[in-house]
């Protein structure tokens, strides 16, 4: 109703949108509209505001950031800038569905697996043979046996999967049936099931007994000591023992090189059979001298050298390498073994004498071994 005087309003001023109304609507999205013009103003902003592009629906790149393009339908809201994602929202990224975790490998070796089901039928037999057997009896039976496959087969095992089966078989009963008689079947199918669960054991087994002892084992290398060296070693301690003789009966007394020869020659043929002493050798600056031993097969010269107050490093040393200049030359020598007695360490420096004239020379290798050592 109008009131009178006034001018009727007609239908049309009546659905004309509100300027103000459509400016809060349309604020920030561009397109505002106002009653007589195209475009109306945001009170408190210039027109120079910028807009949206019609076209593309994107405001230019002068435009206040965090503003994002208008959306088709209800009311136009501001976007806030692309972040990450975030729980409880639809831009969240859902997590890929998890599946059920992978079947158990057996966990006990096969030996043991052969043993503990074996036991398992031992069990059972004397379970169906009792007439007292309760229905907890048989369960009980029944689960510790299929944890037994479950730790020997592996829970994916078809030889497993075939014997829980065989023992967990239901049968619909009527009232004149007993569940205890039902378990007995059940125990019983299961009890056959087991032996083929066995024989893979056993050809399992069997498999990685080949397997281990086709492994290469690593080859002992066993050291054997230098008899030899071990003669000359413990000459000395032969020497003394032969001084200390029942009733004072005589002895032999090493005082010089020929004693040390003597001695040397009964201990040689302990480890070696053939013992040659007294070999002639080449001539070496103009004369010949004879070589104190000769183990041919060994294809090895022993020089035994007497140690003392007046015949120590000097002259020892000169000696041994006129020795070595000699027998460099020898067929039958290989092997060099420069032996020093040194009973009352007149040789000051031995390990220097054994360190300076030991070696390979022109392929004939020299040992210079001092004993015994202060």
């Amino acid at each position: 109703m109008h009131s009178p005087g006034s001018r009727p309003r007609s239908v049309i001023q009546i659905m004309k949108p509100n300027p103000s109304f459509v400016h809060r609507r349309n604020v920030g999205f561009g397109r505002d509209r106002s009653a007589g013009q195209g475009e109306a103003t945001v009170p408190g902003k210039t027109a120079e505001e910028p807009r949206i592009s019609k076209r593309h629906n994107q405001r230019p790149s002068s435009a206040a950031p965090g503003v994002g393009p208008r959306r088709r339908g209800g009311n136009a809201t501001a976007s806030p800038t692309p972040g990450p994602y975030r729980r409880g929202t639809s831009d969240f990224m859902p997590r890929k569905p998890q599946g059920p975790p992978p079947p158990q490998p057996p966990s006990i070796p096969p030996g043991e697996g052969i043993e503990l089901l074996r036991e398992q039928i031992a069990r059972g037999k004397t379970l169906l043979g009792n007439r007292a057997s309760t229905e907890d009896d048989f369960q009980n039976w029944r689960r510790t046996t299929n944890q037994i496959l479950a730790e020997a087969l592996g829970e994916d095992h078809a030889l497993r999967s075939t014997a829980v089966a065989a023992g967990s078989q239901r049968q619909v009963l009527t009232e004149e049936e007993d569940v205890v008689e039902m378990l007995r079947e059940q125990v019983n199918r299961q009890l056959k099931a087991l032996e083929p669960c066995i024989e893979h054991l056993e050809r399992e087994l069997r498999r990685k007994a080949a397997a281990s002892s086709s492994v290469e084992r690593p080859q002992v290398v066993t050291v054997v000591a230098d008899p030899l060296k071990k003669v000359l070693g413990r000459l000395h301690r032969v020497a003394l023992q032969m001084r200390r003789r029942h009733d004072g009966r005589p002895t032999l007394e090493v005082s010089d090189e020929y004693d040390v020869q003597d001695l040397l020659q009964a201990l040689l043929a302990i480890d070696f059979e053939d013992v040659r002493p007294e070999e002639h050798t080449p001539s070496y600056a103009g004369k010949s001298t004879r070589m104190d031993f000769l183990l041919k097969p060994e294809q090895t010269v022993i020089e035994v050298k007497y140690a003392k107050s007046s015949h120590a490093e000097k002259e020892i040393g000169t000696e041994l390498i006129e020795d070595i200049a000699r027998y460099r030359t020898h067929q039958d020598c290989k092997r060099l073994v420069c032996f020093v007695y040194d009973p009352a360490h007149a040789i000051r420096n031995a390990a220097g004498l054994e360190h300076d004239l030991s070696g390979t020379r022109e392929g004939l290798v020299i040992e210079v071994i001092v004993a015994p050592k202060p």
